[in-house]
């Protein structure tokens, strides 16, 4: 949502200035607050994983490349965040990243099944 009525604000198409969808400056705060919750869910999902799963005997939990995987996507929500608090990375730039972050997660959780000796 936030880059199409950027992108029709940006060329004066009049369906911006008609649209149902809420202010862009509120939608990129939107954007900012999900990024921020899947982040601290991750992070409390590796935690507890790390914790309390059960593996069977001869694999450790660091030895799974879906673990992997999933720290790799922690630490690109950690530079999105980090880039938009600290090096004012807003806007387009910033929408564009929470995008590319979405689309790895897909590709981690479906993907990366195929290389798991646990989750088949």
């Amino acid at each position: 949502m936030y880059l199409t009525q950027e992108h029709d604000l940006k060329f004066h198409k009049m369906r911006a200035i008609f649209s149902l969808s809420p202010p862009i400056q509120r939608l990129e705060l939107v954007i900012r607050r999900l990024m921020i919750a899947g982040f601290a869910l991750l992070t409390a999902g590796l935690v507890i994983g790390a914790v309390w799963l059960k593996l069977p005997e001869g694999v450790g939990y660091l030895d799974d490349p879906k673990v992997h995987w999933s720290i790799l996507v922690w630490f690109l929500y950690l530079a999105l965040l980090v880039m938009h608090q600290w090096f004012a990375q807003s806007g387009r730039r910033f929408a564009w990243g929470a995008v590319g972050c979405f689309v790895f997660v897909l590709l981690t959780f479906w993907g990366v099944n195929l290389m798991s000796p646990i989750h088949h």
